[in-house]
């Protein structure tokens, strides 16, 4: 079973920081006097919003300030010195999925089995839960603020779903809940040939229409020239 939590995210009250579920003994955490239940809310000034957001923040990092909300309600702000491979020692609260708002005809989930396992009933649209767990997404909702997390964080590969290549077949299946336009994510798939030898796939954003800019600015990443 995935690791990540199966309640909608509908149901989660969204809380900043990502918090601590555990603080190995004898760690740089148990040293700082962070507990379970502790949540992380900056680091160096910048938002924490889950624990991918502070891996990253904190690799290779030497000297830190780390922004912490205590579970009695206290703030600290830590200066802390570490060595660059130094481990914290924390293991944090599972990421809540982002919910999927479309209504895909092919969506596995309306044919699950009553008594299936919870997990195959969350209907996740999610980057984080693509890079770490190899889901699937459709990119239809994508927001400018995921395609720069994917760019700067290098959230690489994402598992992208593509069932139609045409804009006027595209909205039919997955037909999302509300008017938006489904982007057209790649209109000639086979320009995403494999690759034989140590050539690289070729350059998928180069051939994304004009009106699909985000859709462009991520293939770069994910499929650079």
């Amino acid at each position: 079973m995935y690791e990540f939590a199966v309640a909608p995210a509908i149901t989660n009250l969204r809380r900043r920081g990502a918090e601590i579920t555990e603080v190995a003994p004898e760690s740089l955490g148990a040293e700082l006097e962070l507990e379970r239940g502790d949540r992380i809310t900056r680091v160096n000034g910048r938002p924490v919003r889950d624990y991918l957001d502070f891996r990253f923040q904190t690799a290779g990092e030497t000297e830190l300030v780390v922004e912490v909300r205590k579970s009695s309600g206290e703030d600290w702000e830590l200066q802390i010195e570490r060595a660059e491979d130094e481990d914290f020692g924390f293991s944090f609260e599972q990421i809540v999925p982002r919910q999927c708002a479309n209504e895909c005809i092919f969506c596995f989930c309306k044919g699950n089995p009553a008594d299936a396992r919870p997990s195959l009933f969350v209907r996740d649209e999610d980057i984080r839960l693509s890079f770490l767990y190899g889901n699937y997404t459709t990119l239809t909702s994508i927001t400018e603020d995921e395609i720069a997390r994917i760019i700067e964080q290098r959230l690489s590969p994402q598992y992208v779903s593509i069932h139609a290549t045409t804009r006027t077949v595209a909205p039919g299946t997955v037909a999302p809940a509300s008017s938006r336009t489904v982007p057209l994510i790649a209109p000639r798939v086979n320009c995403a040939c494999t690759p034989t030898g140590n050539d690289k796939i070729p350059n998928m954003a180069t051939a994304m229409p004009s009106k699909s800019l985000k859709a462009r600015n991520l293939l770069r990443i994910l499929f650079p020239p």
